[in-house]
């Protein structure tokens, strides 16, 4: 027996009414209601649960599949993990269809089916990007097709290995009276694939534009239905790349991965820390090296700071790479704990290649950069500095100590400014000097920077 009954719908969001109003509560969009026609089946029978005990479902290893892409497969986990859905996203041009067309050639290569739908570029203008950067010898299969219904067809028929989608803002119902691209079309086509995938085991990565603000286009529901959201990040006008992850079910978040753009398509980076260093000019007042912890990776990375004399009524404060709010605490902390007078100053913050840093610990190596160019005296170029600073310009200690000061020493640095009991983690063997800072005040003077602003002729602003 069925009940036939008239609801409104939101095309925008999918917000249904039992009445039609002009203004969605949901979404705040105008005039998105349309009539549709609800049945309710009231005889129908509940499903049957299959339950499982957790001690019955079987977890095989062979469930990853490895790229052989190194930086991808880390930020991932281990490689593409059978049956999940993950989300890239990434301004226009950055280099995400090169990226998923490299990735895709190498699952191929291990004689796994993989097929890529693309309703972006045709045919002929994948073929041309594949065969640039030399990923044509494979066995990809492409399709230009953006209907949802189509796409999870040929997933229950063909059941590949791997499944791309580029991108799923052009994904579309058509049984569902809205544009591609609208909110309840992201959502429904996320659902659907996301959800075969799972039924059938298909790795599925979809592609994703991201809005002007810099978030992922689309209802956040999106974010919650995939297992992984990856955002592609760089600069255009730099060569390289950094792969971060806000979201894995199966890994640590906040692991990043490093590429740099080429000729032949996108390299991964081995070494980041010797890459973010090696354009770094030594004995430059306002430059500080500090390890900083992206996922469970210690990357050494160049903070700069510049301190200039104001002109303006109102000093300029500029933040590039770190949280503005938190440079300007440390701002006020030089000011008040160290005796700078930083508020006739203009101060400009940059995190060198593009890097982006929120951790605490980079609070000790910004105060000591501010310090440093206030003063005009560079830090010691053999020095790596990190710590936690208090609002009383004490230094507190931070995660990953040991991994930070085994990175430092890797790289060939000689002393390390760490918050107190640094020394405890540290490996017996090392030959890294390891100097403890309790406060800010201390830094300063042990870096040298405040005993000698005289001896070098520069005088207090």
């Amino acid at each position: 027996m069925t009940k036939d009954r008239i609801i409104f719908e939101c095309e925008q969001c999918g917000h249904t009414s039992p009445k039609w109003v002009g203004r969605c509560p949901h979404c705040d969009s105008w005039n998105t209601f349309v009539q549709k026609q609800a049945t309710k089946d009231i005889a129908a029978q509940q499903p049957v649960i299959d339950l499982k005990k957790i001690s019955d479902i079987d977890f095989p290893v062979e469930c990853w599949m490895p790229t052989g892409i190194s930086e991808f497969d880390r930020v991932l986990g281990n490689g593409i993990l059978k049956g999940s859905t993950c989300l890239i996203a990434g301004e226009p041009g950055i280099g995400k269809t090169t990226l998923l067309m490299q990735v895709a050639d190498a699952i191929s290569r291990q004689g796994k089916k993989v097929f890529y739908f693309s309703g972006e570029e045709s045919l002929s203008q994948l073929y041309q990007r594949a065969r640039r950067i030399h990923a044509d010898s494979g066995e990809i299969f492409l399709a230009n097709t953006s209907e949802v219904n189509s796409i999870v067809a040929a997933m229950e028929t063909e059941c590949p290995d791997l499944l791309v989608v580029d991108s799923i803002q052009t994904v579309y119902d058509k049984n569902i009276a809205s544009s591609a691209g609208s909110i309840i079309q992201v959502r429904s086509g996320t659902l659907a694939i996301s959800s075969t995938a799972k039924n059938l085991g298909v790795s599925t990565i979809l592609i994703s534009h991201i809005t002007k603000e810099g978030s992922i286009a689309g209802p956040k529901i999106t974010e919650h239905i995939v297992d992984a959201v990856i955002s592609f990040e760089g600069d255009e006008n730099r060569g390289n790349r950094i792969l971060r992850s806000s979201k894995n079910r199966f890994s640590s978040t906040n692991e990043v991965g490093i590429f740099e753009m080429t000729e032949m398509g996108l390299t991964p980076i081995e070494n980041p820390s010797k890459f973010f260093l090696s354009e770094r000019i030594q004995n430059s007042a306002g430059s500080v090296v500090m390890p900083t912890i992206a996922g469970v990776r210690p990357i050494l990375v160049e903070i700069q700071a510049l301190v200039s004399r104001s002109h303006d009524n109102y000093p300029r404060r500029s933040s590039n790479g770190i949280d503005y709010n938190r440079a300007m605490l440390m701002v006020a902390v030089l000011e008040k704990r160290a005796g700078l007078k930083l508020y006739s100053s203009d101060v400009y913050l940059n995190v060198a290649s593009g890097m982006r840093i929120s951790e605490p610990a980079c609070d000790l190596p910004v105060a000591v950069a501010i310090a440093s160019s206030y003063y005009g005296i560079p830090v010691d170029p053999g020095a790596v500095i990190f710590g936690e600073v208090g609002l009383g310009g004490e230094v507190r200690s931070v995660c990953y100590t040991a991994q930070r000061l085994n990175e430092i020493e890797s790289l060939g640095f000689d002393r390390a400014f760490s918050p107190k009991s640094s020394k405890k983690v540290c490996r017996n063997k090392s030959q890294l000097d390891i100097i403890e800072i309790n406060k800010i005040e201390d830094a300063l003077s042990k870096l040298g920077i405040k005993d000698n602003m005289y001896a070098s002729g520069t005088k207090e602003r």
